[in-house]
């Protein structure tokens, strides 16, 4: 018994350090003009073998031991599924209202161009970390996850970058907006497919995932949408003072995570879903409601913990390695041609001037936390060992840290404005 208290003690302690940490790098980020996200998982990667491994005594094996990990997982797998929760939530495709054929260009380009570069790095990686905890890693797998990776745009990132600059307020923003949310929608299906065929035992029992996938989507889409609906017009008569809707949701997220975990897939795939089928009309105050409550216990406590056991996989150490470094090397290139390149072509097919489609690749080559969800993932499921992992998370947050200063670069402030304005008086005119 003493011993099981000492655990949950030490736990506690590590959860404040971490939470305590985590704040000051993420308002160190914003000092730099960064997303708060990117300081936050930097804190997580400092706290692990790259920065605390380093320092005399083994103070990452003594604040971290192993017998409190397992703890601070479900603290981080809490955390993880609150936040594709949000982004399923956060994700507003009526945007693309009017823009279907910009929308579908852009984001077919921003997604296809990444995605094929990334296949062409797997090719190169294999060989090299075939084989992960003693197995092997099938090739085709480790392509789809680095193409996956190559490909992804951080909604949510994306959202507070655009916010922060008031690009919103503008088709460039808008644009940017609604194709990160096609881009996401599609990795999130393509993944959910991935883990279906790693984890599947042959091909009857990845069609039946597959199709037990299907029936779950059809029910939250059929059943529980509608259910949502009518409590959300509850809430609202309300005047949005009950807390029983904020009950149903949490449950409703935990729940939905829990069947598609047991579905064979992952829990994440559950919460996205369930947090993209709530309802948008006549619900913005719910909404709000939701993300104020919930959503800062969420970043303020159960994210750092995440930031925190995905750095324990996370060694930089290992880029003292000439081959390593040249890895690194190659997947920036490629992660930066494949984004940049693929989002530009898309909007100059559609006659966007060469300032705005800059603009507009920049934004959608911030990846963020969003890549390191997909990437946990691949660590997970065996297919990225610590080597992989650390140089797909370094790219993350090398084309995240990117996206600010070459956005001012791309689209200063004079032509933002120039647009806000011009948006401002054509609104009458709609």
């Amino acid at each position: 018994m003493d011993r099981t208290l000492s655990v949950v003690f030490l736990s506690v302690v590590d959860i404040a350090v971490i939470v305590v940490v985590a704040r000051l790098f993420g308002k160190l980020a914003t000092r730099l003009r960064q997303p708060a996200v990117i300081g936050e998982v930097v804190a997580g990667i400092a706290l692990g073998p790259s920065l605390l491994g380093l320092l005399p005594g083994h103070l990452d094996t003594r604040l971290f031991p192993g017998e409190v990990t397992p703890y601070l997982r479900i603290v981080a797998e809490l955390g993880l599924v609150w936040f594709v929760f949000v982004v399923g939530l956060e994700l507003d495709f009526t945007l693309i209202r009017g823009r279907r054929r910009a929308v579908a260009s852009i984001s077919l380009l921003s997604f296809v161009v990444p995605f094929a570069l990334g296949l062409l790095v797997a090719l190169v990686l294999h060989p090299l970390h075939r084989v992960v905890d003693g197995k092997q890693v099938p090739l085709s797998t480790l392509m789809l996850f680095v193409g996956i990776a190559m490909s992804i745009t951080a909604f949510p990132v994306l959202a507070r970058i655009i916010a922060e600059r008031n690009v919103h307020r503008t088709g460039v923003g808008v644009l940017a907006l609604s194709a990160a949310a096609v881009d996401d929608v599609l990795a999130w299906i393509l993944l959910a497919y991935v883990c279906a065929v790693v984890k599947g035992d042959g091909v009857i029992t990845v069609l039946g995932t597959l199709l037990l996938s299907a029936l779950f989507a059809a029910m939250m889409l059929g059943v529980v949408r509608p259910f949502l609906t009518r409590m959300v017009k509850w809430h609202n008569k309300t005047g949005g003072r009950n807390l029983c809707m904020l009950a149903v949701v949490a449950g409703g997220v935990l729940l939905s995570a829990f069947m598609t975990a047991r579905i064979g897939i992952h829990e994440i795939f559950g919460a996205f879903l369930f947090g993209a089928i709530m309802p948008r009309q006549d619900a913005r105050h719910f909404r709000r409601a939701t993300l104020d409550r919930l959503g800062t216990i969420n970043s303020v406590v159960l994210l750092p913990v995440f930031f925190v056991i995905a750095g324990f996989n996370v060694d930089l150490r290992s880029f003292t390695r000439v081959d390593l470094a040249l890895q690194l090397l190659l997947v920036l290139t490629a992660a930066g041609v494949g984004k940049l390149g693929g989002t530009f072509a898309g909007a100059r097919l559609q006659r966007m001037t060469v300032r705005h489609s800059a603009a507009i690749a920049v934004l959608m080559n911030t990846r963020g936390l969003t890549e390191l969800v997909v990437l946990t993932v691949g660590k997970e499921v065996g297919t990225f060992d610590t080597d992989v992992f650390t140089i797909m998370v370094v790219m993350a947050l090398a084309t995240t840290i990117f996206c600010q200063p070459a956005l001012r670069i791309v689209y200063p402030d004079p032509v933002l404005q120039e647009d806000i304005d011009a948006a401002a008086a054509a609104e009458p005119e709609r």
